[in-house]
């Protein structure tokens, strides 16, 4: 998998803004919304529900998503019949080039706040 110009450095940008900064998610959207050009908005499957702009949760979505540390990980949001089905363990090699490093990412997942490490900043 080949990381996507733009896309993946935004990526990067989010995580960096929320590790070193302790930047919110609402905080960190204004800032991508100001150059959508440079940091293209999410594009959901199908693009019928895509709203164009950076929101709250759509920043929150990438740091919790663990494909940007390079690893893969199967079943993560799978269900079947509304019961949770359980997440296989991530791949022991990076399947692909990381946007965020693995260190990093577990640290903003290690706590309910995604990130709020090394300072405290309003959501």
């Amino acid at each position: 998998m080949e990381p996507d110009g733009e896309q993946a450095k935004t990526v990067a940008l989010i995580a960096k803004w929320r590790y070193h900064e302790a930047l919110g998610f609402d905080t960190i959207a204004e800032r991508l919304n100001q150059n959508t050009d440079e940091h293209p908005p999410p594009q959901p499957p199908g693009g019928t529900r895509a709203r164009g702009v950076w929101s709250k949760s759509s920043v929150a979505d990438i740091l919790k998503n663990p494909k940007y540390t390079g690893y893969q990980v199967y079943n993560r949001r799978a269900r079947r019949r509304s019961r949770r089905t359980e997440p296989a363990e991530p791949s022991t090699e990076p399947a692909h080039e990381p946007l965020i490093p693995k260190w990093m990412f577990d640290e903003m997942t290690a706590t309910k706040t995604h990130g709020k490490v090394h300072a405290t900043a309003p959501e």
